[in-house]
């Protein structure tokens, strides 16, 4: 589809020993998971606890450093899960993903978030366009060292990731909270769920 959208020849295999094969190989994982870090994808979305025995802490700032899931790509939201909190007060930022961990004062989290989903089967068709088209505008000049194609498949590009975002989106409603947790969230322990406020 990304090389349909280049307007060159189609591949029958990736394994093909030619520029347009070896191009789609060399940008497909980088495409693939930049789409997965723009939006919390439903298909790509998992839950875990994290917790450890004997968690890290960091220097200063939090008390527990807990590892990130192994295929973590981006965070959706967090649930604290009734854990204990370390310390008197938990502070209004209540963690903060640092390098491979997420920062706490809690001693366990729930964690919802998007993973490296590699199963093309799993895909939203949506996504699979956008996907074809982000990939394309990656190659387009490498192929046809046209900068006006690279420019078009740009915007279509940008509508085509605007309407899998919006069609997602609708089939993950906001979940709803009264004022306590609100406030709870904002100026005390949390007990519940924040979600990342970019989604």
């Amino acid at each position: 589809m990304a090389l349909t959208a280049c307007g060159t020849r189609n591949i029958t295999s990736l394994d093909e020993q030619s520029k347009d094969a070896r191009s789609v190989v060399m940008n497909y994982d980088i495409s693939r998971k930049v789409l997965l870090r723009m939006h919390p994808w439903n298909f790509a979305t998992k839950r875990k606890s994290l917790n450890t025995i004997a968690p890290v802490a960091p220097e200063f700032g939090f008390a527990n450093a807990l590892p990130l899931p192994d295929d973590f790509v981006r965070l959706h939201s967090v649930y604290d899960g009734g854990y204990t909190v370390s310390g008197t007060q938990m502070a209004a930022e209540w963690y903060r993903v640092e390098g491979l961990a997420i920062l706490t004062n809690f001693s366990a989290l729930n964690l919802k978030y998007v993973y490296d989903c590699d199963d093309v089967n799993l895909y939203d068709s949506l996504f699979i366009e956008s996907l074809s088209l982000h990939l394309a505008h990656k190659i387009v000049y490498l192929l046809t060292g046209s900068d006006t194609k690279k420019e078009s498949l740009y915007k279509e590009f940008t509508l085509a990731v605007q309407k899998a975002r919006f069609n997602d989106s609708v089939e993950d409603p906001s979940e709803e909270f009264d004022d306590d947790v609100w406030l709870a969230s904002r100026f005390g322990t949390n007990s519940g769920f924040v979600r990342d406020p970019k989604t």
